[in-house]
């Protein structure tokens, strides 16, 4: 309509003389008067605060898009349909006035949406966080890590507790899944390292021992030192730690008979097998 507009008036201001002028005005005279009626709302809406509601009803249904897949709840729904469809008009300016509230409504009910979901969520952190700090209170270095792995925790617990966004928010157990393997993984390699370090020390130790009384015997100091590297939680073997759902690959089993329970039994075996090898214990994760 603005393109037509531009056309009127590029041929006006073409005329070269006064008569040609006044008659084109003459002949263009209904088109003009039509497009002042319609350009003056759209004047309207970019001088005025319409073009911010407008603008600000396209992020909400942005914000609503990117998450529709996890949201069942009919009254957002219905309130997004309305939206929907005045921004979606050739001339929604006459509606335009009715969007805040509408807007108002969306935020109501999207944070009621947004709190359901946030309850599982927080759940799944606790239980990652539970599970880290199981296994970070049996140990030596317990002290020197526990406020950075509070940290880690918080900073996911509270990145959820101010998302705005349920595709967003989903994330975060995710997440704290990952930091957990991460922190798991982490506490085995410095646990291998400690072993090492003290079994070494008896090494040390007994060749000295032995170098001094003139009987050295390499097997029986070898024997020893691996005996205390065992003691001390060293592994010859490496550790894996997988996540269970990692291993189903899925979210879900639907069981209808007993042929399906033998069919994902198997495929969980077969990948499970896949990762096991003679150097590698697996650690499943649930």
């Amino acid at each position: 309509m603005i393109e037509e507009g531009i056309g009127i008036m590029s041929d006006i201001v073409q005329m070269q003389t006064p008569v040609e002028f006044f008659r084109t005005v003459s002949q263009k005279q209904d088109d003009l008067l039509d497009f002042a009626e319609d350009y003056e709302p759209i004047k309207a809406f970019f001088a005025g605060e319409q073009k911010g509601i407008f603008d600000k009803a396209l992020l909400y249904l942005e914000k609503y898009d990117d998450s529709k897949t996890y949201i069942v709840d009919t009254e957002l729904e219905n309130i997004v349909d309305v939206i929907r469809a005045i921004v979606k008009k050739d001339k929604p300016f006459a509606n335009i006035p009715k969007l805040p509230e509408l807007l108002k409504q969306f935020t109501e009910v999207y944070s009621k949406v947004l709190d359901e979901q946030l309850a599982p969520v927080l759940v799944s952190v606790a239980e990652s966080q539970k599970r880290v700090f199981e296994i970070l209170n049996i140990k030596e270095y317990k002290e020197s890590k526990l406020n950075s792995y509070l940290d880690m925790f918080f900073e996911i617990r509270n990145g959820a507790e101010s998302c705005t966004n349920v595709s967003t928010l989903r994330g975060y157990a995710d997440r704290a899944e990952a930091l957990k393997i991460r922190l798991l993984n982490e506490m085995h390699k410095m646990d291998q390292e400690i072993a090492l370090k003290k079994a070494e020390k008896v090494r040390k130790k007994l060749e000295s021992e032995a170098k001094e009384s003139g009987r050295y015997d390499t097997k029986s100091i070898e024997q020893q030192v691996n005996k205390i590297a065992e003691e001390n939680g060293y592994q010859c073997r490496q550790v894996k730690n997988i996540p269970f759902k990692k291993m189903a690959k899925t979210s879900s089993w639907r069981i209808e008979s007993v042929d399906d329970l033998d069919r994902y039994l198997e495929e969980l075996r077969t990948n499970l097998i896949s990762e096991m090898d003679a150097e590698t214990i697996v650690n499943i994760e649930f």
